[in-house]
């Protein structure tokens, strides 16, 4: 049998293997130790991970506002010096905006639902048992036995007391009670927010230096190719998620303004906490418009069954328009998804990470259809098939 050359790679790959065993080793007999060291390194670099988010999200709102500032401008191309101003405004309008929102959703949003609530539970089981005997009637006159009364019998009180003892709690103080004794951790978490969302601001207001560092460390560290590879996938998901939100948002915009004006005319109660769900809820694509029509179905139904009714046919008229009109025109556009497609994204991404993924889930699917599409293209063309090639043939015209 022949020897086996110990020369210099072969140890040094055995050397590699026993390290690897060692520490695989003793990773597994110190769990707790590593755990504890993760949660230190955490706790040091999650104010610069909130940041990078904070970046992220939004510097598509930015960039919208600083291209809208900008837009007179761009002829000859502005100086970096001269730029800088429009950025750092366009960044404080984005922030002004979102606090605006928030502030708007606590001080009116929240206890107008508040205040719906308990009338919604004192009216509901009055207008579902009137809804039951109307159907009853009404299938009588024209010679038909339901026998509906059965829903009457729901037990309303088991059924609602969840939502009664939240209320209660809500109203005695017992959830900030419990706020104030985890008061250290409060202070903690919004520490680390303050300095993520100072990180972001700086991050999104000095883009381009930071980019330009990142591509010199991977190109200086990695090879060329697959350097050029990351830059290029970190460019095509940066630009897939500013068209997506960028469209998405101006389409909520555009619903939730649409809603509002329609309850005033059709006098529907609640109008403007409905129309801010709405809007709010129509930032996940396809499905979030109809839970903000669940929220105010609910609503209208404490006026009467005929309003919740009506509301309803007035949301599925809304959502008409906008999948007709809106929608394709605003985030279509922006996505250059088929509608299958955006479905799919939603459904598996809402599956797999909640809401976090229904909304993420259509610039992943933008990415993936785009590097999909390339890899194709490139291996038919390796093969030599040329685009015409993949069209299905046409039918000889009919004699």
């Amino acid at each position: 049998m022949p020897e086996t050359e110990l020369n210099r790679d072969t140890v040094r790959k055995i050397i590699f293997i026993l390290c690897v065993t060692v520490l695989f080793y003793a990773a597994i007999t110190h769990l707790g130790t590593i755990f504890d060291a993760f949660k230190w390194v955490m706790g040091i670099v999650l104010p610069i991970i909130i940041g990078f988010a904070v970046a992220f999200i939004m510097s598509p709102f930015a960039q919208f506002f600083e291209d809208g500032l900008t837009k007179g401008c761009r002829k000859p191309k502005i100086p970096p010096m001269k730029q800088k101003p429009a950025r750092i405004l366009s960044v404080v309008i984005a922030f002004l905006l979102v606090v605006a929102a928030v502030s708007m959703l606590i001080v009116i949003i929240i206890p107008e639902i508040r205040s719906a609530v308990p009338i919604l539970l004192d009216t509901v089981p009055g207008q579902v048992r009137s809804a039951v005997l109307w159907v009853d009637e009404t299938a009588e006159s024209f010679g038909l036995r339901l026998e509906l009364q059965s829903f009457g019998e729901i037990d309303w009180a088991k059924i609602f007391e969840p939502i009664r003892s939240l209320m209660a709690n809500a109203e005695n103080g017992s959830i900030f009670t419990g706020f104030i004794g985890a008061a250290s951790s409060v202070v903690s978490v919004l520490l680390d927010l303050g300095l993520g969302a100072i990180i972001g601001f700086h991050l999104v207001i000095h883009k381009e230096n930071v980019g330009r560092f990142f591509i010199r460390a991977l190109k200086a560290y990695l090879p060329e190719k697959r350097a050029t590879g990351i830059i290029n996938f970190v460019s095509l998901c940066s630009g897939a998620f500013r068209s997506f939100m960028t469209g998405q948002l101006l389409e909520a915009c555009a619903l939730g303004i649409l809603c509002c004006i329609g309850m005033f005319i059709f006098r529907f109660p609640y109008a403007v906490a409905v129309s801010f769900v709405m809007g709010f809820t129509a930032l996940i694509p396809i499905f979030g418009a109809w839970m903000g029509g669940i929220l105010g179905a609910l609503m209208a139904l404490t006026d009467s069954p005929l309003k919740a009714l009506l509301f309803v046919v007035f949301i599925i008229a809304l959502q008409a328009i906008d999948n007709t009109f809106i929608y394709p025109r605003i985030v279509g556009n922006a996505t250059k998804l088929e509608a299958l497609l955006v479905m799919v994204a939603v459904i598996v991404g809402g599956s797999m990470f909640g809401v976090t993924g229904m909304i993420l889930g259509v610039p992943a699917m933008s990415v993936i259809d785009t590097l999909l599409s390339r890899d194709i293209a490139t291996r038919l063309e390796a093969k030599g098939i040329a685009a015409a090639d993949e069209a299905p043939p046409e039918e000889p015209p009919k004699k």
